[in-house]
């Protein structure tokens, strides 16, 4: 049995989208098993330095109480190693809680966070890209947002079964063990950029 299933959200067909209530089911479904998951911001040129990792994304800001670290780095689930200073991102630790899962939904509608729910009196400016979960510290959910896609590790045939109801998944015949990350292997530093 194929491990990774993958989900890649460039069909033509509306109902293959993972968005509102199956973004919701989503998320019910994997949940249970995380413990820490991460966002990813890349590197903004055009504005100064100590503000260059989505700091005006409102989902950051509504994160902060569940906030673990950061780690800037030119690689990460999805992304090859590059020594372009552009390439650089900033990735994102929290601690998972029914809580943090409620503020995502109440910033974002999609799997791919292209959809953000609007809210009176904020600029939304999209900076935040890419959730990872992690369960036991090992990553079983990566996606590649600006691609439009998703790959899953299912920790169980339930799960499994459940993530394939809710949108067009196939098997990932070139991921493997190696592509689930250990969080514990980075070095997260513990104040907010």
């Amino acid at each position: 049995m194929t491990k990774w299933i993958a989900h890649y959200g460039t069909s033509v067909k509306e109902i293959d989208e993972i968005r509102d209530e199956i973004f919701r089911q989503f998320l019910d479904v994997c949940w249970p098993y995380v413990d820490y998951f991460t966002f990813s911001s890349c590197r903004d040129n055009s504005i100064s330095e100590e503000r260059r990792y989505g700091d005006f994304c409102e989902l950051k800001k509504e994160l902060n109480p569940f906030f673990e670290g950061r780690n800037v780095r030119n690689d990460w689930f999805g992304y090859g190693f590059s020594s372009r200073k552009e390439a650089e991102m900033c990735i994102y630790r929290y601690k998972a809680s029914e809580e943090a899962k409620e503020a995502i939904l109440s910033c974002y509608r999609d799997l791919f966070l292209h959809f953000p729910i609007d809210k009176p009196g904020v600029k939304f400016l999209r900076r935040f890209d890419d959730l990872c979960l992690f369960s036991q510290g090992k990553l079983f959910y990566g996606s590649v947002c600006h691609e439009h896609e998703a790959y899953l590790y299912p920790l169980t045939m339930q799960m499994r079964s459940q993530v394939t109801s809710l949108g067009e998944w196939s098997p990932c015949e070139w991921r493997d063990e190696n592509d689930r990350r250990d969080i514990h292997q980075y070095n997260w530093v513990d104040e907010p950029s």
